[in-house]
């Protein structure tokens, strides 16, 4: 992130807007709101780095939450170059592009085809990637989503 923003910054008089694609694990609920049964994820929300790195073993939420921080953060510092908007999707799913299959379909297929031998007490928040590609086309049009985070 760090060298195409930088390239962004260097041409910013031919670059208007930066789309990222971050994630709804940046917008993670702190530990007290996930013992609850509704959860509310919000744009102004985000992850507690220090309280995920003692149970998110990937280290997806924190490394999603920190790249998405470091953004808006550089924007700041360089006195808003350019505009910024990010994409926090969820579980992304729907049609693939090649026929390797990404980790997070494996989950899906691990609950369609019985290799659970029980169904976990778990939910997803899905969007079609279809959905996702046109959230960043409108992220790039609209003049109202400068500055902002959607999910």
């Amino acid at each position: 992130l760090r060298r195409v923003l930088s390239f962004a910054l260097k041409h910013k008089h031919d670059i208007k807007r930066v789309v990222l694609t971050s994630s709804v694990a940046a917008m993670g609920p702190s530990k007290a709101e996930r013992d609850k049964t509704v959860q509310v994820v919000h744009a102004t929300r985000w992850t507690d780095v220090a309280e995920v790195s003692s149970y998110d073993g990937t280290g997806y939420k924190r490394s999603k939450t920190l790249c998405e921080q470091y953004f808006w953060q550089f924007l700041s510092d360089n006195g808003e170059p350019f505009e910024g908007v990010a994409i926090c999707p969820s579980f992304v799913i729907g049609p693939l592009l090649s026929d390797k299959q990404p980790g997070s379909l494996g989950v899906v297929a691990s609950f369609l085809n019985g290799q659970f031998p029980f169904l976990p007490n778990c939910g997803f928040l899905l969007v079609d990637v279809r959905d996702v590609a046109l959230a960043h086309i409108n992220a790039l049009t609209a003049r109202a989503a400068s500055g902002k985070r959607y999910l």
